[in-house]
């Protein structure tokens, strides 16, 4: 006999968003959904590489560029969710749904704060740069085979005539 994974849904009353074993949103609803596919089939990838950076959500372990990055609970959430949604724009209100799922009502200062935690991780780790601030719209993680190039792949014939005279 197949065993299948179970998710039960149910709408919730008091939040106009699903409300599945927990989950605030869709975004944390495909990952549980995605999760529990994982764990049952390992169909779906447990890995999430991005700029050097390596997420096992299995083992709950980053890796910068092969060497282990220690992060607190939530630090980890953050760069979960940053890495799933890589070249979308997160609002910090989509960081308190997924950390505090409506249990808690923090203030939007305490993403600025885990924000700016990771950061100063990850420096150190050597990736000063992985997560973006998107003025008045939040943060994001740029996937870099998606980014589009800032240096030029050649340079033009006339470019270089003018910087031999």
């Amino acid at each position: 006999m197949m065993s299948l994974p179970t998710c039960v849904c149910r709408p919730s009353m008091w939040a106009p968003t699903i409300s599945c074993l927990g989950a605030c949103d869709m975004d944390e609803l495909l990952a549980r959904l995605r999760a529990i596919v994982r764990r049952s089939s390992g169909h779906t990838n447990s890995s999430l590489c991005v700029g050097g950076v390596e997420l096992n959500m299995n083992s709950r372990d980053v890796r910068v560029n092969g060497a282990r990055l220690p992060l607190s609970r939530r630090e980890y959430s953050v760069l979960e969710l940053l890495l799933l949604k890589r070249d979308t724009i997160l609002t910090k209100s989509t960081f308190l749904n997924h950390l505090y799922c409506g249990s808690e009502e923090p203030e939007m200062k305490t993403i600025d704060v885990i924000i700016c935690r990771l950061r100063k991780k990850l420096a150190e780790a050597g990736l000063p740069t992985l997560v973006d601030t998107v003025w008045g719209s939040g943060y994001i993680v740029r996937d870099i085979q998606s980014a589009p190039a800032l240096v030029p792949q050649s340079v033009p014939t006339w470019a270089t005539h003018a910087l031999a005279a």
